[in-house]
């Protein structure tokens, strides 16, 4: 799995002045990070092109006017993160060895390299991906001015993990474990801010020592992200994709299968071997095969309800909200039979206390309010699945504050 920031943050360019052409193509790059829809993104991603063709054609050795046309160029269908669209990631190619040859004084330099391992992943030039990454790791800056996500250890442990990724898709496995390990370490010390990028260096490490045999080893990484992302919803983020594409379901199935999500588990590692290109379909087969040797999974009748649904501040529907809430119970639900799998008559209230970026991310920490029950992982799994939802962006108005009050109703 690979790491793009859709939202061109953890690999921001360096502050300095942009013609504004530059900046409005930016500003529309970032509005287009925020659609779901594919036409409503490349409407976006295509005005922001037209206005970087306008700052090349201005200023042609302008590298932040080619980068930003690169970008553009390089934008995704949500729906297929893998791949551009047709011929614009060998159009993005070419724009962004333009913008390195520009780039006299090398202050695009890092960036570049970086958009041309993402680039090169999509079209499946792994060694080329791999040499690049390469470049940019050793380009980020030994130290940055500290704003938040554009943090050195961020941005270095990105760099490993798509690098191990791609290690892995050159089938270098020992190399990828080494390189995972050090994405994973680079990044620790700065929990919780560069928690995505220590989660998904987990969920790539536990895939490449499963790879490997080295199972025990794997299921205790693959459990470890699972604390943070009980419902493995960084995997399907906008921002990480996967070279090739079925390779999600390797890392899905491992995680069910570890979870003890026993049917979601055949379902993924069934898909895996279905997709394209299953290279690693020994291991996948060995997995299915002991799945299905299995006993019958868990009760599958246990009902999570939203008995209420209040909401304060503005911008948003309430009548939307709980349609949203609504659908997005399904993960709670999981965490709810993973902890009826311990404790079969476990059944109770608890309320969430949430707050909602106008962007439709959810604030951490999620507070639990009176749980009638005695069930401390079930509560931090939660937790962890709440704060990982996504609602939309919202009409205007600030953050609002959600009060959710569940009922855990156990099998009938």
């Amino acid at each position: 799995m690979s790491i793009r920031p859709l939202l061109i943050l953890l690999l921001a360019s360096p502050a300095f002045a942009e013609p504004d052409a530059v900046a409005r193509a930016q500003e529309l790059l970032r509005r287009a990070g925020h659609e779901k829809e594919a036409e409503a993104r490349y409407r976006l991603a295509d005005e922001a092109r037209a206005v970087a063709e306008q700052a090349v054609g201005a200023q042609p050795k302008n590298a932040a006017a080619h980068l930003e046309l690169a970008r553009a160029l390089a934008i995704a269908d949500p729906a297929h993160p893998e791949q551009c669209r047709p011929k614009m990631c060998e159009r993005a190619v070419e724009v962004l060895l333009k913008a390195r040859a520009v780039d006299e004084q090398k202050l695009e330099a890092e960036h570049v390299a970086f958009e041309l391992g993402i680039v090169y992943s999509r079209l499946g030039r792994f060694p080329e991906a791999l040499a690049e990454y390469e470049t940019a790791r050793r380009l980020v800056p030994s130290e940055r001015d500290a704003n938040g996500l554009d943090d050195e250890p961020v941005s270095r442990s990105i760099l490993y993990s798509n690098s191990a990724e791609t290690l892995m898709a050159l089938g270098r496995i020992p190399e990828a474990i080494a390189r995972y390990r050090l994405a994973r370490d680079t990044v620790r010390p700065l929990l919780p801010l560069g928690e995505m990028a220590w989660e998904l260096a987990e969920w790539g490490l536990g895939v490449a020592l499963d790879r490997d045999d080295q199972l025990e080893a794997a299921h205790t990484s693959i459990a470890s992200a699972l604390e943070h992302d009980p419902n493995m919803r960084h995997l399907q983020d906008d921002d990480v994709f996967f070279e090739p594409a079925g390779e999600q379901f390797y890392y899905l199935a491992l995680g069910h299968e570890v979870a003890g999500d026993r049917e979601e588990a055949v379902e993924s590692w069934q898909k895996y071997l279905a997709s394209a290109d299953a290279r690693y379909s020994r291991r996948a087969r060995v997995h299915l095969d002991a799945l299905k040797k299995g006993g019958a999974a868990g009760p599958d009748r246990a009902r999570v309800v939203a008995q209420n649904v209040e909401m304060w501040g503005a911008g948003r529907r309430i009548e939307d909200l709980r349609a949203q809430v609504g659908e997005k119970l399904v993960d709670a639900r999981r965490c709810y039979l993973r902890a009826l799998r311990v404790h079969p008559a476990l059944k109770g209230q608890v309320g969430l206390a949430i707050e909602i970026f106008p962007q439709g991310f959810v604030r951490p920490p999620v507070h639990v309010l009176e749980p009638t029950f005695l069930d401390d992982k079930l509560v931090r799994c939660l937790q962890h699945t709440v704060e990982a939802w996504r609602f939309g962006s919202s009409d205007g108005g600030g953050p609002v504050s959600l009060l959710l009050r569940l009922n855990f109703e156990g099998a009938k």
